[in-house]
């Protein structure tokens, strides 16, 4: 090869890699955009056009790529738990949120296919973490498309379950940590908002206004959170205020669970009283 070819070369496999690392910035910032913006649709086209330069780049700039991809299923899946237990219902956004994750992990799983410096190319964590996917757009599609506003206990727990599969087979992979995805004032807001929804779900005296399975299922993904945060790290929480609102969100589930308003009411105030202790430790 002479000289100007060996230069000609170079020169474009320099611009390859700006281009690849253009791609890469960008599909960073459109997840900085607004949510009625799609920024997880937005990130993932970015980011099939990286992976299109980085095919013809080579083994690592693909391995890039799949590591957006991993961060990216986790941070939507992570999301759209949060938006189901603020608002407690099935929203849009959700359906939007939840093709994102589907979508996410078919690019991984042909991203991984393409790579041959890795032991195992396709984890069967990611085929696993794709059929929970797949059900979520069916259901998530199916309750939209119906326009049924208000979602019950059991669609909320099903949502929940499903997205909870995919962030535990998906974790593995990425390189960050729990609290890149949900820091430790984001989890206890979250779970405080869960509490507070729990405490409207019931009603003493409008027995037409209670929803006793749906306040024992904010109070179950409650303690499902805080459970997660004790396994993934070190939470700057002691474990004896842990254990106490671990305690209390145990003792209103039951409660909830046999429909008993007063002891739910009770045990219900003293996880916001902790929660509250710890909000001002954080």
């Amino acid at each position: 090869m002479s000289n100007s070819q060996q230069t000609s070369t170079s020169e474009t496999a320099s611009a390859k890699l700006a281009t690849f690392e253009n791609l890469m910035e960008k599909s960073k910032q459109a997840l900085r955009l607004p949510d009625g913006d799609l920024p997880f649709g937005q990130a993932i086209s970015w980011l099939i056009k990286a992976e299109e330069v980085a095919v013809e780049i080579g083994e690592n700039d693909l391995q890039t790529v799949s590591d957006a991809y991993v961060d990216l299923i986790l941070l939507a899946s992570t999301k759209c738990q949060q938006l189901a237990l603020n608002c407690g219902h099935i929203l849009r956004q959700h359906r939007d949120l939840v093709i994102a994750v589907e979508a996410a992990l078919r690019r991984l799983a042909g991203c991984r296919r393409q790579q041959t410096n890795i032991a195992s190319k396709l984890p069967c964590a990611v085929l696993e973490a794709q059929g929970h996917a797949e059900q979520l757009v069916k259901m998530v599609s199916r309750h939209i498309d119906a326009g049924i506003i208000y979602t019950d206990a059991e669609l909320l727990n099903r949502l929940m379950s499903n997205l909870e599969d995919i962030r535990e087979l998906i974790f593995p992979l990425t390189k960050k940590a729990a609290s890149d995805f949900r820091s430790d004032s984001q989890t206890l807001n979250l779970i405080g908002t869960a509490v507070v929804n729990a405490s409207y779900s019931i009603n003493r005296f409008f027995l037409f206004l209670c929803d006793y399975e749906k306040a024992a299922a904010f109070c179950r993904w409650s303690g499902m959170i805080l459970h997660d945060v004790d396994n993934q790290r070190e939470f700057v929480l002691g474990q004896v205020d842990r254990a106490s609102l671990h305690k209390a969100l145990r003792r209103a589930q039951s409660s909830l669970s046999t429909k008993d308003f007063s002891n739910s009411k009770f045990h219900l105030d003293q996880a916001k009283k902790i929660l509250r202790t710890l909000k001002a430790e954080v």
